[in-house]
């Protein structure tokens, strides 16, 4: 049986790191020049409010990962944070412009039907 409170935290897990995929770019699409020699460009970089948003949101899905690791199987949990490279997908197209192609979209078509044959129940013998 699926645990419904552990889907509802994966599905936590997904936001909170889609949210710090959105911050991290925002804060590589700015204006905000960033040279690997000079570390000063690094430095503004590394303390930029979305970069500390960014890593402050990945560190608050590694403690909701640890919650969801304790209530669901590995086997499980793990491929349904795949759901999250849909929705990455999503706003990178809605915010960022990025392009839909036809490869993309088969690419959603399959992980979605992972998703769905992972949640199935297991028959027991």
């Amino acid at each position: 049986m699926v645990d419904a409170l552990g889907l509802a935290l994966v599905g936590v897990g997904m936001i909170l790191n889609v949210g710090a995929q959105i911050a991290l770019k925002f804060a590589v699409a700015g204006n905000l020049e960033v040279s690997w020699s000079d570390p000063l460009s690094l430095a503004r970089l590394m303390f930029s409010p979305l970069v500390i948003l960014g890593l402050f949101l990945y560190a608050a899905s590694v403690v909701n990962w640890l919650v969801v690791l304790r209530r669901l199987d590995l086997g499980l949990a793990y491929p349904l944070m795949s759901v999250g490279y849909i929705l990455t997908f999503l706003v990178g197209v809605w915010c960022f412009k990025e392009p839909v192609s036809t490869t993309r979209i088969l690419g959603i078509v399959v992980i979605m039907a992972g998703v769905i044959l992972l949640t199935r129940p297991v028959p027991t013998a």
